[in-house]
């Protein structure tokens, strides 16, 4: 899984320095293949709940209506989405209908239903961790945003098996394909602050405080990536492999010299076998990248101590890694 903020080169439909008119027309392409009529969900700034059932009128105003302050050539809203591996997917709808499931059209309306409840519980945890990646004191009821599922996928040209003649472009792919496409609002709720992803995470000059203490400003992509996957395996109690794990394939210089540390330590058959656990190895890299001086200490904590006599050159190599 990987939770992804788009850069508006890659928004679909979009000129997010106007209205998200457009965009919010090109995410109702599947409205006549769900249940729920497409309907969108989220926030808006005049109501104090979460909101399940926002029309496509509604969701632009929410949008379009929350920019005071902002000038026209500043960007007015930012598109993620959240991308479920089928894997993952497949976990979630196995749970709800107590079997293996392959697909989405395996599952009865009532079931389906279940299934969007729980990604839309989901996407309200990733726009949580969203404001408070900004270290503003934000929470997702401080967001204005609107989201919407979509269960299918298409191929493009520019993939490979487009290329190779296997598939042609505009066919539907295979598999779950279920994902979720977020349209937040650059300004919070009160309109009095604003907020940018693209804003790299930096110390502050001048001293910037909340509540009496100096704090970092700007988003960090890193972890906000690390976060969302560490909530979807709490939320949906999943057992991920740490090959499946965003900090096994980051391009981050932090957690790949951790991975690098395993691979130097470790036999390739040693590394395989590691690479396969999920528990304390991933939980180890997600508490050194997010809280570095916790990490000794977690290292020893019961939780790895199971795993020492499997990991003995992976642990040693780790400690002068930190």
């Amino acid at each position: 899984m990987i939770v992804k903020v788009h850069r508006q080169r890659n928004t679909p439909a979009a000129n997010n320095k106007g209205s998200a008119s457009n965009l919010v027309s090109y995410l109702e392409k599947e409205n006549n293949s769900l249940e729920n009529q497409g309907f969108f969900f989220g926030r808006s700034a005049d109501r104090d709940t979460f909101q399940e059932n926002i029309t496509r009128t509604q969701a632009v105003m929410a949008i379009d209506h929350n920019v005071k302050g902002l000038r026209k050539s500043d960007t007015k809203f930012f598109m993620l989405t959240i991308n479920l591996s089928a894997r993952e997917q497949a976990h979630i709808a196995g749970k709800i209908a107590g079997k293996k499931v392959d697909h989405i059209s395996e599952l009865s309306v009532r079931q389906r239903e279940l299934f969007e409840k729980k990604l839309r519980d989901f996407t309200r945890g990733v726009m949580g961790e969203y404001a408070k990646n900004f270290k503003r004191g934000l929470e997702e009821k401080d967001l204005v945003y609107v989201a919407k599922i979509e269960h299918q996928r298409r191929y493009k040209g520019y993939e490979e098996a487009v290329k190779s003649g296997e598939k042609k472009s505009g066919a539907l792919k295979e598999g779950f394909q279920s994902h979720v496409h977020i349209v937040v609002s650059r300004k919070d709720r009160t309109q009095r602050i604003s907020l940018s992803p693209n804003a790299k995470e930096r110390i502050a000059r001048g001293g910037h405080c909340l509540n009496g203490k100096e704090v970092v400003k700007g988003f960090n992509h890193e972890t906000f990536k690390l976060k969302t996957e560490k909530l979807f395996d709490q939320q949906f109690a999943y057992n991920r492999k740490y090959q499946e794990s965003y900090a096994s394939k980051s391009n981050s210089e932090a957690l790949q010299s951790i991975t690098r540390a395993y691979k130097e330590a470790l036999t390739p058959k040693e590394f395989k076998e590691m690479s396969a656990l999920s528990d304390a190895n991933l939980i180890m890299i997600y508490k050194y990248f997010t809280k570095p001086s916790k990490a000794l200490l977690f290292k020893i904590s019961s939780q790895i101590k199971g795993q020492l006599d499997l990991k003995a050159k992976v642990a040693q190599q780790t400690i002068h890694t930190l």
